[in-house]
């Protein structure tokens, strides 16, 4: 559930907002902002505590609703374009996008037959179309994850769901629902070839991925080489010991941004740095206290899945979640020991397929090694493909690989 309530200038740039996600137990947060040119003051409220911060954009904001307005006053005539700036509020950043008209259409909606206007849009490497009237409204809409939104009445929309205005309709009047799509399962992809029964005995793998999507991508670091399509990845040798956590160069901006708190990451919370104090106890070393973590939160942790923004003091409170909720809370604790810490996101091995996951880096004697804290892999087998690294702003990049990435090839796996 995500609400959000905005009041906007006479030119619809954003003067103050508030927003609400409830994705369930570890994915509930609270935003309110206001506006002052270009700085936003915010305070965030999630896992039962709030906190002030500012941020600078480099725009004045506007809200992606308001694009096709916009265009619309300029006139929408076919061979028009227009890039922009939006402001996201799910992920407090600025996204950047292209939009295109590209044609008209005749589409039927709500009982008549409508001209629209095709606009393409181009947002970080996705392409996405949206079929609107003259005025700017939006009648139908290319979604990510393969979804369509088209305006409908609520008796349209609720139609085969089960549900009536007020909840449940009883078993007597209830539509049956038509065949259900898992959208997990329908945009991983498939694992084509050969793999040993457990991939953590792999300690080299070569891929070739049948799609290479555009954009921000970090394909090729670390223990991964890409060349054309082919994707190798080494498995990492984890250090017997590490020095102590806190003993790190954080003049070097990587590492400083690895240990920095933010709205989400919230390592420099009282409740985390107790916490991580009390999972840890004597350990100093840091690759002993990296694996306190992942053996803490495999005891802790109730496996759910979770749609929203991923909140490491709400999962500290929760102690649910699956892969975001995971990697985030053990970022905090590892970051407030002083661990670099970073999120990694691409996909990774399951029953066959490759699917979107969830994990971490972490900084052991000098170097970067894999750990996924859901799976309590240290470190995390060579089937975990990274594309992208960092906060929710860059994760939002993986919404052009999900559902295009249809097939990868094992093209060799050495033990």
């Amino acid at each position: 559930r995500t609400r959000l309530d905005a009041t906007l200038d006479e030119l619809l740039t954003l003067r103050d907002f508030e927003f609400g996600m409830d994705g369930g137990a570890g994915a509930k947060i609270g935003i309110q902002g206001t506006v002052d040119g270009q700085e936003v003051k915010l305070k965030v409220d999630t896992g039962g505590t709030e906190a002030n911060q500012s941020i600078t954009l480099p725009h004045k904001p506007r809200l992606s609703l308001t694009h096709r307005s916009l265009l619309a006053e300029e006139g929408l005539a076919v061979g028009k374009s227009f890039e922009t700036q939006f402001f996201d509020p799910s992920t407090l950043s600025e996204r950047t996008v292209t939009i295109e008209v590209i044609g008209v259409e005749k589409i039927h909606i709500l009982g008549k037959s409508v001209d629209a206007f095709v606009l393409r849009q181009h947002l970080e490497g996705i392409r996405l179309h949206a079929w609107v009237t003259r005025a700017g409204d939006v009648l139908k809409e290319e979604l990510p994850l393969g979804l369509v939104a088209v305006r409908e009445t609520e008796e349209e929309a609720r139609f085969g769901m089960g549900f009536k205005q007020g909840g449940l309709s009883s078993a007597t009047t209830a539509v049956a629902p038509t065949a259900e799509r898992d959208i997990i399962t329908s945009t991983s992809a498939e694992l084509v070839g050969d793999l040993p029964e457990d991939p953590q005995t792999i300690q080299r793998a070569v891929f070739e991925l049948d799609h290479l999507p555009e954009g921000r991508f970090v394909l090729n670091e670390g223990r991964q080489r890409l060349s054309g399509k082919r994707l190798t990845v080494v498995r990492e040798r984890v250090p017997e010991r590490s020095p102590p956590a806190g003993d790190q160069d954080t003049e070097d901006p990587a590492v400083a941004e690895a240990l920095a708190s933010d709205l989400h990451i919230q390592s420099d919370h009282p409740k985390i740095v107790r916490q991580a104090k009390e999972i840890v106890g004597d350990a100093t070393d840091g690759v002993e206290q990296v694996r306190r973590i992942m053996a803490w939160l495999g005891r802790s942790m109730t496996q759910a899945n979770v749609v929203g923004v991923p909140s490491a003091l709400e999962t500290l409170r929760s102690l649910r979640g699956d892969c975001n909720e995971h990697t985030a809370l053990f970022t905090a604790l590892a970051r407030s020991l002083g661990i670099p810490t970073r999120v990694d996101v691409g996909m990774a091995h399951q029953a066959g397929r490759l699917f979107y996951h969830a994990w971490a880096e972490v900084l052991l004697e000098g170097r970067w090694v894999t750990v996924d804290p859901t799976w309590g892999q240290l470190p995390a087998d060579v089937t975990h493909l990274r594309f992208v690294r960092g906060g929710l702003g860059n994760q939002m990049a993986m919404f052009s690989v999900i559902g295009r990435v249809e097939k990868v090839q094992v093209v060799e796996a050495t033990p």
